[in-house]
């Protein structure tokens, strides 16, 4: 079912998450221990290559103050700034974004409700180049309520939280889950790869819907895909690896590898039926928009309900979201 979530001169109406994956289809899900994912493709019509990518044309030339960020797209095109992307960097304080944005071809933007993720460092951060990051789930609901908010410690309470939870020295310091985890982290990339095509995906613990990330086109999920698995759904997959997930591969009673084949494929068949009716389900999960900001074309529409975060729309069709559970 194809919802309309644009009404010209109105803040846009996104009733159901059904509404902004109307043009998306399913893969087989993957699995790995506390953590599923399924695969979407295709998205909105005539969107293809007309985005950079985020680490290609994404840099962050420089923090001019704690909780400032100067970001700059070197590209011609215009980029997407992903919504709680942030930069690790040694011997400074990391910044990460509270809201998402447009920014267009050789262009700059200064952001000064970022949150610093680093307590008790000093030193700004300088122009960067290194892969980003993006919040971890825990952190993404909070870090969106503080966007507007100009303080730069914001968020450091939460991150000693998130920190203990997940058995790391309890303070304000995010580069705790990389310098401990990296290697987990990095494997599970792995476990649940990046496919051909592939434009987005739901994530999903203990049969439930925990996240929506959406991107314009392939080459922009290319580069968006492993800041997504490693940072900020991949910990929780750490956090509680018990927890149950969807079909899953039974070899107790298996005799040859011909009926190793056979229970594989009806693994997979199991699998895709599984995603179908998640994806059927999701226009059953309720949204509300309650504010936008025009940029040109597009408009970031601030998105609340069941899961909160943020959309960006080009001409009346969603390009982009990202989107967690509350």
């Amino acid at each position: 079912m194809k919802l309309n979530i644009w009404k010209r001169g109105t803040t846009p109406d996104v009733a159901t998450l059904g509404g902004l994956v109307a043009n998306r289809r399913p893969g087989p899900a993957q699995v790995v221990p506390g953590l599923g994912m399924l695969p979407l493709f295709g998205g909105a019509p005539h969107t293809e290559g007309v985005y950079a990518p985020p680490e290609t044309a994404l840099r962050l030339e420089k923090v001019t103050g704690y909780g400032s960020m100067i970001l700059e797209n070197r590209d011609l095109r215009p980029t997407l700034v992903p919504l709680h992307m942030g930069y690790l960097q040694k011997g400074a304080q990391n910044h990460a974004m509270c809201r998402s944005w447009v920014l267009e071809g050789r262009s700059k933007q200064r952001f000064d409700d970022a949150c610093c993720i680093q307590a008790a460092q000093g030193g700004y951060m300088k122009e960067t180049d290194e892969r980003f990051i993006v919040l971890p789930h825990a952190l993404r609901k909070q870090a969106f309520s503080l966007r507007g908010q100009k303080s730069y410690s914001k968020l450091w309470s939460d991150i000693a939280r998130f920190n203990k939870g997940m058995g790391l020295k309890e303070r304000g310091h995010l580069d705790e889950l990389k310098q401990r985890r990296q290697p987990e982290l990095l494997r599970m990339t792995h476990q649940l790869e990046r496919l051909p095509g592939q434009t987005g995906a739901v994530f999903l613990r203990a049969g439930e819907v925990i996240g929506l990330e959406l991107a314009p086109d392939p080459e922009f999920w290319a580069e968006l895909h492993r800041p997504l698995v490693m940072y900020c759904y991949g910990p929780l997959a750490l956090e509680a690896p018990d927890a149950p997930m969807g079909p899953s591969l039974e070899l107790d009673g298996a005799e040859d590898l011909a009926e190793v084949h056979a229970r594989l494929v009806r693994l997979t068949e199991a699998r895709t039926a599984w995603a179908e009716a998640v994806l059927a389900g999701l226009g059953r999960i309720p949204l509300a928009s309650p504010g936008r900001q025009a940029l040109g074309r597009h408009a970031i529409v601030d998105v609340e309900g069941p899961l909160v975060g943020q959309a960006v729309l080009r001409d009346g069709a969603p390009v982009y979201a990202s989107l967690t559970r509350a």
